[in-house]
């Protein structure tokens, strides 16, 4: 029974998708939303993870960028940025503090596309997980537990 509401859940996001994709210049609503917003330094393009968060049937789209990075235990982004842009294609810039190191759970390499490990959905709630990496050891006690020599 789940799997077949999953592929449901995937076969209904898909749809949505295609239909977000189905205007004259090939961008989704959310990609044209972000197009005056200039990426943070280092960073390539904006990354989406579109869903349905709130249960409503409508999509919804978080959109992230940073300076790119690969560390042995996997890419980051640096100096995280990360904007909310509603089905309306409202863009509203979450505060995630300065210097955060990040990626959703899951990511493979900072060019990747699809995201679809990092969601997790409980109830009629979505969310995405983000891995936080301390990047940049100060001399703390926390730091310094956390962080290899």
């Amino acid at each position: 029974m789940k799997a077949f509401k999953r592929i449901g859940c995937a076969v209904v996001l898909l749809l949505a998708m295609a239909l977000l994709t189905a205007c004259s210049d090939g961008k989704t609503y959310y990609e044209r939303a972000m197009e005056n917003i200039p990426l943070p330094k280092g960073c390539s393009r904006w990354q989406y993870l579109p869903n349905d968060y709130d249960g409503d049937g409508e999509i919804e789209v978080f959109a992230f960028g940073g300076e790119e990075s690969t560390q042995s235990w996997g890419p980051v982004w640096e100096n995280l940025q990360v904007y909310y842009i509603d089905s309306q294609e409202n863009v509203t810039k979450m505060d995630v503090g300065n210097g955060f190191n990040g990626r959703p759970v899951g990511t493979k390499t900072t060019g990747q596309k699809e995201f679809e490990e990092a969601y997790l959905t409980v109830g009629k709630q979505t969310y995405v997980p983000v891995s936080s990496t301390p990047l940049r050891c100060r001399r703390s006690t926390l730091c310094r537990s956390r962080c290899s020599p």
